[in-house]
């Protein structure tokens, strides 16, 4: 992979693993509250305007989207596991970090329940 391609394919990744994450926090943070709530689905928002900016001035993703999105899929479940295990110490035993990162992991789905086309907004094989 050329760098012009990589630096492509990470201004697309970037903003689609923080989709999921925020996703996976909005279906699985159960106290959040509805500031969180509405903060969380316009950030997603903001995301996928920028995974759609990234594809209008990237060439090297083209025909990577399968790639690229299961690469989110892993980024964004891994940043989700330890949000919810932050916000879960928070409310509760600070010391119990390994305990919450455990209790995540079992609880968000290990394949990624979304199709591309629901953390993009669009479906990007079609621009």
């Amino acid at each position: 992979m050329d760098l012009v391609a990589g630096s492509d394919r990470s201004k697309w990744i970037g903003p689609c693993h923080r989709a999921i994450q925020h996703l996976l926090l909005v279906e699985h943070w159960e106290t959040a509250s509805e500031a969180d709530l509405r903060g969380w689905r316009t950030e997603i928002l903001a995301f996928r305007q920028q995974m759609q900016t990234a594809i209008k001035h990237g060439r090297g993703m083209h025909g990577k989207f399968e790639e690229m999105f299961s690469k989110a899929w892993e980024d964004g479940r891994k940043e989700a596991i330890e949000r919810l295990a932050e916000y879960s110490r928070r409310h509760g035993d600070r010391r119990a970090a390994k305990r919450y990162r455990r209790t995540f992991d079992t609880q968000l789905p290990k394949e990624c329940p979304y199709l591309l086309e629901h953390v993009a907004g669009y479906d990007p094989r079609r621009e």
